[in-house]
């Protein structure tokens, strides 16, 4: 049933049970966030994912995410950064960055993401929660498929690794199982 959007896929049970209209426009239930935000424009970042493999492909070095904070602050130094997330997700070690990860429950996480002006994330569940919520989001994308995983409003796709692997996209791919799985469906030379 490819190719279809994620909102698609995630209709696919409601359209079993018989609905046959539209799409509805996404949303995300939030929470208010019970920690003491810092002054000054707040930007969320998202550094996680599921941890096993193939999803770490997913994941891009929190030093990156550094030098991005780094270039922001010397731009706009006002801007403050919120990490939210897991405490399995990796740390951004900056100045200018208050570590929120772990802190409440996912609900209060995505309260937390709603106080920001833009959300910077890999392609996760966060990710789409900010962009879900009306808040601009810029997704990180790696070897995933931008036409399936992109959400479809408030988000600025990033492609990193352009080029790189012959295979991209590679989540589901023809003749793959899924993201990690070539397009011959060999495994991932990343892995």
């Amino acid at each position: 049933h490819y190719p279809r959007h994620e909102a698609e896929c995630a209709m696919s049970s409601v359209r079993k049970g018989g609905y046959q209209g539209v799409t509805p426009p996404t949303f995300c239930c939030h929470d208010p966030f019970p920690g003491e935000l810092p002054a000054g424009v707040l930007v969320g970042l998202a550094t996680g994912s599921k941890t096993k493999q193939p999803w770490k492909l997913k994941r891009y070095p929190a030093e990156s995410y550094a030098r991005v904070c780094a270039k922001i602050c010397e731009k706009f130094p006002a801007v403050q950064f919120v990490h939210a997330g897991t405490m399995q997700d990796d740390e951004v070690a900056h100045p200018a960055v208050t570590d929120f990860r772990g802190v409440g429950t996912i609900r209060e996480q995505f309260g937390l993401l709603r106080k920001c002006t833009a959300v910077i994330s890999n392609d996760s569940g966060l990710m789409h929660a900010a962009a879900a919520q009306g808040v601009k989001t810029f997704g990180i994308f790696g070897p995933t498929s931008l036409w399936k995983n992109l959400p479809r409003d408030n988000t600025t796709p990033i492609r990193l690794e352009k080029g790189v692997l012959s295979c991209m996209p590679c989540q589901k791919a023809p003749g793959g199982g899924g993201m990690g799985r070539r397009k011959n469906g060999s495994r991932c030379e990343q892995e």
